[in-house]
């Protein structure tokens, strides 16, 4: 099909020739493109934070979980946020669960650190996987990060 429009547009203008070519090469570098899933087991329930690393806030429908660790330039810390009113939740059982690549703790921070130093909120999209009795619920995490006030 490509190779169909790029001859007709040979014959008819080299100048379209060129604008066909630079559309599928830049078609083909955004699917070359990956974004890689980060998936990450928290538990919002303050009994279970072992680490004392999460401060968790609710602004209805919003959770907000803030990372404790002033990793970030100006000590500023990632916050992770989500819907808990979602429609679509996806709910794991513990056989599925063992299915996800998880990332402990310091893998989170260094993805979260990568992705808001560098911008690469593009490349990875972060998944929280909160327990709720005997199963899992999976939310689509936003990234964003603290401000620091001048």
């Amino acid at each position: 099909m490509w190779v169909n429009c790029l001859q007709v547009a040979a014959k008819t203008n080299p100048m379209k020739k060129i604008l066909l070519l630079f559309f599928f090469l830049n078609q083909l570098s955004a699917l070359a493109q990956s974004v890689d899933s980060v998936y990450y087991i928290i538990n919002t329930n303050k009994n279970y934070d072992k680490d004392g690393m999460w401060k968790f806030e609710y602004d209805a429908p919003v959770m907000y979980c803030i990372l404790q660790c002033p990793c970030l330039k100006n000590d500023e810390r990632p916050i992770f946020s989500y819907k808990t009113t979602e429609k679509n939740k996806v709910i794991l059982s513990n056989d599925k669960l063992s299915l996800y690549h998880l990332v402990n703790l310091p893998g989170l921070i260094l993805k979260a650190k990568t992705a808001l130093t560098y911008e690469q909120d593009k490349k990875y999209v972060f998944f929280f996987i909160e327990p709720s009795k005997k199963r899992y619920i999976v939310h689509n995490t936003r990234l964003s990060q603290t401000q620091t006030a001048n």
